[in-house]
């Protein structure tokens, strides 16, 4: 009995620690006048405190404070940097399960650029008209998540279940890692067919490059020179004969 006393004191004194800790990382994560450095540390810290604590509460509240990072409306550059390391210190702490933080359909219409979803588990959660520019969801599972409308350029896909998905209108050409498989095995309605030329309907570069400056409204000249190298490498393979353009064609009719 006095091991087991002893035990739930330390617990309670050191989570009061955490509590405290958390608390004073908040304001300089959230206060906007705050260099990058400072808030990105403070993203780490409250991290940290999260893993450490012995209660859920403590790492429940620090879920909801990054979830308000990664949901802050700022499109800078900063701003999403910050998004990318909040959901992902997310991911870390929830053990890559996101579902439950995600279920309200809170990352509709969202940015999250470049961040690190891998072997996230995703099922049912909506992505709908979100920016997942370079988002990597390799080994994620997104079993009946909603893509509807996203925007998914550079992105990868690559062992990412798609059971049941929503792909509604996705560019999913322009990411790496998609399968016929996981094509088949998302919802068909909606899957885009590969861009192809008007007259000769062949899948061409450039109606590729037509579509996606359509798409993102910028030039091909605007995309960063090594964007362009891989959204090339990427067409080359899904447009070659054979590909997994043609194959679209094929069943999706």
């Amino acid at each position: 009995m006095v091991v087991g006393f002893g035990s739930f004191a330390a617990y309670r004194f050191w989570d009061e620690r955490y509590d405290r800790a958390a608390s004073r990382l908040v304001t300089p994560l959230l206060s906007y006048n705050q260099s990058i450095n400072t808030r990105t540390a403070a993203i780490q810290g409250l991290q940290n405190v999260a893993q450490r604590a012995h209660r859920s509460r403590v790492s429940d509240f620090v879920v909801l404070t990054l979830k308000a990072v990664v949901l802050s409306s700022p499109q800078n550059q900063d701003a999403r940097l910050l998004r990318r390391r909040a959901l992902e210190a997310m991911k870390d702490i929830r053990a890559r399960d996101l579902r439950a933080d995600f279920s309200a359909g809170e990352l509709r219409d969202s940015n999250l650029f470049r961040a690190d979803l891998s072997s996230a588990n995703l099922q049912n959660v909506s992505f709908e008209d979100a920016s997942l520019e370079g988002v990597r969801f390799t080994g994620a599972d997104l079993n009946n998540a909603s893509l509807s409308g996203a925007f998914v350029r550079n992105g990868d896909f690559s062992d990412a279940k798609l059971l049941g998905a929503d792909l509604t209108e996705v560019d999913w050409y322009n990411a790496a890692g998609i399968t016929e498989p996981q094509l088949r095995s998302a919802a068909q309605k909606g899957i885009r067919r590969c861009p192809s030329d008007d007259k000769t309907k062949a899948h061409s570069e450039a109606a590729f490059r037509a579509n996606l400056s359509e798409d993102y409204g910028m030039s091909w000249e605007d995309f960063a020179e090594v964007d362009r190298r891989k959204l090339i490498e990427l067409w080359n393979e899904y447009a070659s004969p054979g590909g997994l353009c043609e194959r679209v064609d094929q069943w999706a009719k």
